[in-house]
């Protein structure tokens, strides 16, 4: 039988963030319990606070814990790294990037209809990709908020993905976007990248 601690990695890569009380709940065993291990695989860089939840009356607002990207590999980082570097520096690169961007968008041809429309159609895509992204509605345009991202674990090293996803973002909506945010804290919950339509 899984440990405890590896039990809690499962449920938070099954539900991205969880309270102590929500894993207590989940996995029968005491709040206290729950506490000492999250606490154990903070020190281990296997979780991080990401929010907080008001508890609805008296009392602090209980912490939200997600997986770091570090506990987030499955060692497709190694292999994903060496395949970027073999994509090479300077244009080549970004016709490399550009050509990944069309392969991820999965559509034969350039988006059409209401703007709406186009950027519904863009999130669904994207969380079929696992970004977990949904669009925001704001007096200079439209934002797309990024909520995961997939190359988490190898980004430091490969800043050039966050242009695929721009590339990527342009194809699904058929708009320039220009990214604003690179994981930004939000009071909420986990950091988030936020790309600009219409830039």
């Amino acid at each position: 039988m899984p440990s405890t601690r590896q039990r809690i990695l499962d449920l938070l890569a099954e539900r991205h963030t969880a309270s102590a009380p929500e894993l207590s709940r989940m996995l029968g065993v005491t709040e206290a319990n729950v506490r000492h291990h999250l606490g154990v695989l903070a020190r281990a860089g296997q979780v991080e606070v990401v929010g907080e939840t008001p508890t609805g009356g008296r009392g602090r607002p209980r912490q939200r814990y997600m997986l770091t990207p570090r506990a987030q590999t499955h060692g497709l980082d190694l292999l994903s790294a060496a395949l970027l570097d073999e994509l090479g520096r300077g244009s080549k690169q970004e016709t490399s990037l550009r050509k990944l961007a069309d392969q991820l968008a999965a559509q034969d041809e350039t988006p059409h209809g209401p703007p709406t429309a186009r950027l519904n159609a863009a999130v669904e895509r994207l969380n079929d990709l696992r970004y977990e992204a949904h669009w925001e509605a704001h007096s200079e345009g439209p934002q797309v908020i990024l909520g995961r991202c997939p190359y988490a674990a190898i980004i430091d090293d490969h800043p050039e993905l966050c242009r695929m996803d721009a590339h990527l973002l342009q194809n699904l909506i058929g708009e320039d976007v220009e990214q604003t945010a690179k994981f930004a804290r939000r009071p909420e919950g986990p950091a988030v990248c936020v790309f600009a339509v219409g830039k």
